[in-house]
């Protein structure tokens, strides 16, 4: 076997050679060269020190995650049961997140187990019971919502 020194593309030798060619007489121009210098070595300045500030930033991204995992183990592992005031609490903080209108959803906790009732939108049931079914202290949850569409608003009588 035998090696090769040369290059199997001679075109390609001569564009890169024109290319270093061109770049060498656009830096070293007499007239112009100064400044172009100047704004490259300006610009790979302000390159290098917004890498560092991106880097910088990121890192203490990722340390306040890391110490919030860190504050939410350390909450699960001291925390004691939470009785149910707490309980309800947690769910009436997290009705905001999770319908439209809190305010048209009741709650009631005993021993764990929550019911839901009042009049909330179809799309939103799922999610509220789901999201409810998740918080920490909740043991069943008892959905006895009616969907807004099936509400009917009572009569005041007969208008005159």
């Amino acid at each position: 076997m035998t090696s090769r020194t040369r290059s199997t593309h001679p075109l390609l030798n001569l564009v890169a050679a024109v290319a270093c060619g061109a770049a060498a007489m656009y830096f070293l121009d007499p007239a112009s060269g100064r400044r172009r210098r100047a704004y490259v070595r300006d610009k790979a300045a302000a390159g290098r020190d917004g890498v560092a500030d991106y880097a910088s930033a990121q890192a203490r991204r990722a340390a306040d995650h890391a110490r919030g995992a860190i504050a939410g183990l350390r909450a699960d592992w001291f925390a004691g049961e939470a009785d149910d005031v707490q309980i309800a609490e947690r769910v009436r903080a997290a009705l905001g997140h999770l319908v439209a209108r809190p305010r048209d959803v009741d709650v009631s906790v005993e021993h764990g187990h929550v019911r839901l009732s009042g009049q909330v939108e179809e799309t939103e049931r799922h999610a509220l019971v789901d999201g409810v079914a998740g918080l920490r202290g909740v043991q069943t949850v008892e959905d006895a919502m009616g969907a807004r569409s099936e509400y009917k608003a009572p009569s005041a009588g007969p208008m005159h």
